[in-house]
C-alpha cells in the first residue's frame, strides 16, 4: 500500500469514526439516554444542580449550545472587524473624531 493510501485509509477511519460517534450522541440525547461510552454529558450534572428546570428544556439547550458557538464566534469578529475598520479611517480616537454621527 502506498503511503498516500495508507493516509488516505487512515483519514477515511478517523472521519468514519467521528460520525458514528456524532450520531450516538444524537441517539443518547434524543432517546435521553446514557450507551454507556464514557462520555457524560453535562446535563446529566445538572440534574443535581438544576432539578427545578424540565430535563427537556436542558436537552433543548444542550442542541442550541453548537448554534450559541458559531453565533458567538460570528458577532466577535463582526465587532473587532468594524473596530479595526473605524481604528484604520480614523485613528484610536475614531469615536470623538466625527465617524460616528452625534445622534448615536
Amino acid at each position: 500500500m502506498k503511503a498516500t493510501s495508507f493516509e488516505q485509509a487512515i483519514k477515511l477511519f478517523a472521519i468514519s469514526n467521528q460520525i458514528v460517534e456524532h450520531e450516538l450522541d444524537r441517539v443518547e440525547e434524543e432517546f435521553a439516554i446514557d450507551l454507556a461510552r464514557g462520555h457524560a454529558k453535562a446535563i446529566d450534572q445538572d440534574e443535581t444542580y438544576y432539578p427545578q428546570i424540565d430535563r427537556s428544556i436542558r436537552q433543548e439547550a444542550a442542541r442550541m449550545a453548537r448554534h450559541y458557538e458559531v453565533f458567538y464566534s460570528l458577532e466577535k469578529s463582526i465587532r473587532s472587524l468594524v473596530a479595526d475598520t473605524l481604528v484604520a479611517g480614523g485613528g484610536e480616537q475614531w469615536w470623538s473624531s466625527g465617524r460616528v454621527p452625534t445622534r448615536i
